[in-house]
């Protein structure tokens, strides 16, 4: 967010030599990528002696800075300052701000020299509904810090751009598969993990046993991916604001914090649906719900990912991971049958997490951990939260219905359920997304931040309107050609499939009964790549509230249609997902191209809310 101060009605930079006193009426305008969006008028005192010590932390939150002479020494007690901005309004359902400086932050960069501008720290912003709490937001309040998702956050794109640099096919090969890689990695880490366990496991156990160990997994990654979505959007936001905010020691313990606040959440939750409503072994249930908790933390996790540079490391953490959950649910598998596998798949899960964890801590570790302050996000954030919840909804609702509506669906134990003519085909589509998310991660979003970031700082540098203008053809440039290359990849490679299907599906142990639903969840997946990827495009721009919207359809047109298709019969099996992706992607892409074409106007045009 950019502060803005305008002294009767023209701009102004505050600035102030060695000593200052001076008042008067101005007005203050917060803004975003987005436009103006409040606006007040407000008496401004300013007050700088010639230095001042750290802040004093009072009982009511906020900080004093005391000030002193140039030699150190204190000044009486009646030259004490608070060095604040007030706002205020009148108007039910209006913002109060308060500036205040946040603590260990200096109020301008060198308080000794002259003509200095002034810069705020925190942000503290309140309801004027009676009884309300405050909302703090830390960030940088000064012009460039624009709260968006920064192209930082894509950092790991831009690694792998260095190897498309290289010469040859060999550097194009390994930049787009670490990105289809990085890109999917624990959902198709669990995928190629679980494919051959059914090919090693079946002398361990009987079918039953074994069906209920996959299904198991399964209802564990459906339920965190879906209960994640919330926690991962407003993570990804509030460590993109730190990032923005040049306040990169924050994220860490912001992440420590929320894995083990999600952890306690996912274990809840496991112990609630293995433990309460499966029957079996206990260690049995028991570990699937401790399965729940790790594969919970890894979700979490994974949005820090593409943050990390070190790709490598993310590789090899993924690599081992696969291999220890493989590897442990055979070997304890062969030991104690069905229940040894789902305690070593448990334990691969638990040193995946851990191999994540130690790559962020050498990205952007320090040595402060447990920062509660993200879980005041979700009330301001909520947009994004609900869009997370859609969006991973939207994704499952049908897995749901089919296993709990569908006529031939089987009741494995409990609460456990499985669809066979519907589940493994429309897992197996998803697998295909793989060159999108490789796309995605390494040319589209990638070449996007870098027009966006740049598109915003001539705008904040007050760059002329021909240069403006030409950073947003940029921005459509980028947009053009990343979605050009996606719809080539994905779109190829799901023509392939299609076409290909009656002889794709015998090598994966599907029959050809099942082609149909799998021709018409790969165009599902093709759109959903698609629909993804417009999303990130309104979360670039901030346009949370379309994005919310968008997901919301995307997850009630896939609950309302699955539900038809089930009583209309087989042969409609998968169009409620199909059809879902399309409307999703046909609305997300409208705002998006009306955003895009009404950017100037949105940046530049003040929409006041005057008290």
């Amino acid at each position: 967010m950019a502060w803005f101060f305008v002294k009767d009605g023209v701009p102004v930079q505050l600035t102030f030599p060695e000593r200052r006193n001076e008042g008067g009426v101005c007005s203050i305008m917060a803004s975003n990528a987005g436009g103006i969006t409040f606006s007040t008028n407000f008496t401004l005192r300013i007050a700088v002696p010639q230095r001042f010590e750290l802040p004093e932390h009072l009982p009511d939150g906020r900080f004093r800075l005391r000030f002193g002479d140039r030699d150190g020494q204190p000044l009486p007690a009646g030259a004490v300052s608070n060095f604040a901005v007030w706002a205020s309004s009148d108007v039910r359902g209006l913002n109060w701000l308060r500036l205040t400086i946040s603590d260990g932050q200096a109020v301008v960069d060198a308080p000794d020299a002259a003509n200095q501008p002034l810069r705020f720290y925190r942000v503290e912003e309140r309801w004027l509904f009676a009884g309300s709490r405050a909302r703090r937001n830390e960030f940088l309040a000064s012009p460039g810090a624009t709260p968006s998702f920064p192209a930082q956050m894509a950092g790991v794109g831009f690694e792998l751009n260095k190897l498309l640099a290289k010469q040859g096919y060999t550097g194009l090969l390994q930049a787009y598969g670490y990105a289809a890689l990085i890109g999917s990695g624990p959902w198709l880490v669990s995928v190629i993990s679980l494919g051959m366990l059914g090919a090693v496991l079946t002398t361990v156990s009987d079918s039953d046993e074994l069906q209920t160990f996959f299904v198991s997994i399964s209802l564990v990654y459906a339920v965190t991916l879906v209960l994640s979505g919330p926690i991962q959007m407003v993570l990804t936001r509030h460590a993109a604001d730190q990032e923005y905010a040049r306040e990169p020691e924050k994220i860490y313990p912001t992440f420590v914090f929320s894995i083990a606040w999600s952890m306690l959440l996912f274990s809840v939750v496991g112990l609630v649906i293995f433990v309460g409503c499966v029957p079996g072994p206990l260690v049995f249930r028991l570990a699937a719900a401790m399965l729940t908790a790790f594969v919970g933390g890894i979700w979490v996790a994974s949005i820090f990912l593409t943050a990390i540079k070190d790709y490598a490391q993310v590789l090899w953490g993924f690599a081992i991971g696969s291999a220890a959950s493989f590897l442990g649910a055979w070997v304890c598998g062969n030991w104690q049958g069905v229940t040894g596998a789902m305690v070593g798949f448990t334990l691969g899960h638990a040193l995946l997490l851990l191999l994540l964890f130690r790559a962020i801590y050498k990205e952007v570790g320090n040595r402060e951990v447990g920062d509660p302050e993200f879980l005041r996000c979700f009330r301001r954030y909520w947009q994004l939260a609900l869009c997370g919840l859609f969006y991973n909804l939207g994704i499952w609702i049908d897995k749901f219905l089919f296993w709990w509506l569908d006529p031939a669906a089987e009741q494995i134990a409990g609460l456990l359920h499985s669809a066979p003519v519907y589940d493994r085909v429309v897992y197996f589509a998803f697998l295909t997304i793989v060159p999108g998310m490789a796309v995605f991660l390494l040319k589209l979003e990638t070449d996007f931040a870098v027009a966006n970031d740049q598109f915003f700082q001539h705008v904040l540098k007050k760059g002329t309107l021909a240069q403006v203008t030409e950073r947003k053809l940029g921005m459509i440039e980028a947009l053009r050609d990343g979605f050009g290359l996606l719809l080539k990849v994905q779109g190829l490679f799901t023509i392939v499939l299609i076409l290909g299907a009656e002889h794709v599906l015998p090598v994966i142990g599907l029959g050809a009964v099942q082609a149909g639903i799998f021709q018409i969840a790969l165009i599902g997946t093709f759109l959903l790549v698609i629909f993804m990827s417009l999303l990130m495009v309104l979360h670039y721009l901030d346009k949370r509230r379309d994005a919310m919207i968008a997901c919301a359809v995307f997850a009630g047109t896939n609950l309302l249609v699955t539900w038809g298709s089930i009583m209309a019969g087989e042969r409609w099996f998968g169009i409620g997902f199909l059809v879902a992706a399309g409307l999703g992607t046909v609305l997300a892409g409208f705002w998006v191209n009306q955003h895009v074409r009404n950017l100037e106007y949105d940046t530049f045009t003040p929409q006041p809310l005057y008290g």
